[in-house]
């Protein structure tokens, strides 16, 4: 998961800000970068932070924003300082291969289960790219075309509705892509990678046949190569 910024009205420069913030990992620099970008329409840009490669597991992380009174430009100053200290927990990294419609789940680079898919069908198909677990339901409601219902042992993994979750329904789990772009489970599948989900965990769709899920859409940070992201976005100027 990235380090996330949020902002009550939107910064016109980012350099104060990028000069005085440190994030550390285990006592040292992160040597990450931030990229400043505009989530939903009508609300204040964000500042994401992201090392190159993922967080290292069961790492320390410090982060340090000494900006109150720095310049935010022209009429605009940061009214607070922030300081965050936290841990990360086990890698915990799904990859749902498209082709042979199997998920396999590693912790801490083991292999500790693979499970059947169904992905999106031709219509709605499941976008590519890496995921990051957003949010957790029992049940979650989902609405479209033709149903709205309560799904079991939902796990978020997109803002615009993709879930890895319960699809009790659907006979064609490892055989056929029949979904609305979600990855359906068999009912014991989807329980068990439920209690073994956690927020920030990574979901690998490398051989889906959607588009590429944009960097705006949930935790999307990971699909732009790092000289992309080090350019820091064009939501906020120098």
């Amino acid at each position: 998961m990235p380090l996330i910024v949020n902002f009550s009205r939107s910064p016109t420069s980012r350099s104060a800000f990028e000069k005085a913030a440190t994030v550390k990992v285990n006592g040292h620099d992160a040597g990450g970068a931030w990229f400043w970008e505009k989530v939903y329409a009508g609300q204040p840009v964000e500042a994401h932070y992201r090392p190159q490669e993922f967080w290292p597991a069961h790492s320390h992380i410090q982060v340090d924003l000494p900006v109150s009174g720095l310049s935010a430009g022209k009429g605009l100053t940061y009214a607070n300082d922030l300081t965050l200290d936290y841990h990360i927990g086990a890698s915990h990294i799904s990859v749902i291969d498209a082709h042979a419609l199997r998920m396999k789940v590693y912790s801490d680079g083991k292999l500790v289960k693979t499970v059947a898919v169904s992905l999106g069908k031709a219509k709605t198909p499941t976008q590519q790219g890496i995921k990051v677990v957003m949010d957790k339901r029992n049940p979650q409601r989902m609405i479209g075309p033709g149903y709205n219902e309560l799904v079991p042992y939902s796990v978020r993994v997109t803002l615009d509705g993709e879930f890895i979750h319960d699809a009790f329904w659907n006979t064609n789990i490892g055989r056929i892509s029949t979904s609305n772009g979600c990855t359906n489970l068999t009912k014991s599948a989807s329980q068990w990678f439920y209690k073994f989900s956690r927020i920030g965990d990574v979901a690998q769709y490398p051989n889906a046949p959607g588009r590429t899920m944009p960097v705006w859409d949930g935790y999307g940070d990971w699909n732009l190569d790092w000289t992309t992201w080090q350019l820091g976005g064009t939501a906020v100027g120098r």
